[in-house]
């Protein structure tokens, strides 16, 4: 009974979590959370040129380009793979996903924070008209979160 009541309490604590996250992302959207200042990489870009960019800022994945077109996303764990499977001068477009999600600035934050969550989505693109505006991460997620919750906690 003991075990059975630890797993209850563990699945209450998940579900308050989930409530709790829920509240502080209502009638928020994909551009309260969106990064707006990252870096992108041409298809031509080899993995080392990556793994400087990796390595010189707090980005961790990278949008792919060809022209103004988004083509693939490299992830770090894309990019860590292909330099042990290849080598630095390999090309990034070799190791990239082409399989990426997208979001536009007006979609609800709340659903789109959810499929993050079910679906281990580590970075959502956000784009309009087919360009590239901005990122929407884990990370600037849970950020937004913490200051809603401090502004909530304050003025509530």
């Amino acid at each position: 009974l003991l075990f059975i009541a630890f797993f209850v309490y563990i699945g209450a604590g998940q579900e308050a979590t989930i409530v709790r996250g829920r509240t502080l992302l209502h009638g928020t959207t994909a551009k309260d959370a969106m990064l707006t200042e990252y870096h992108t990489l041409p298809s031509g870009a080899t993995l080392g040129e990556a793994r400087d960019l990796l390595l010189k800022t707090s980005q961790t994945d990278f949008p792919i380009m060809n022209g103004e077109e988004v083509i693939g996303l490299l992830s770090r764990s894309d990019l860590l793979a292909g330099l042990a499977r290849e080598n630095e001068y390999s090309y990034v477009a070799g190791c990239m996903s082409r399989e990426f999600e997208t979001a536009t600035q007006d979609e609800g934050l709340e659903e789109i924070a959810m499929d993050m969550q079910q679906n281990n989505i580590g970075t959502i693109l956000v784009v309009e008209e087919q360009k590239l505006i901005g990122m929407i991460t884990k990370e600037n997620v849970g950020e937004l979160m913490m200051v809603r919750q401090v502004m909530y906690g304050k003025n509530g």
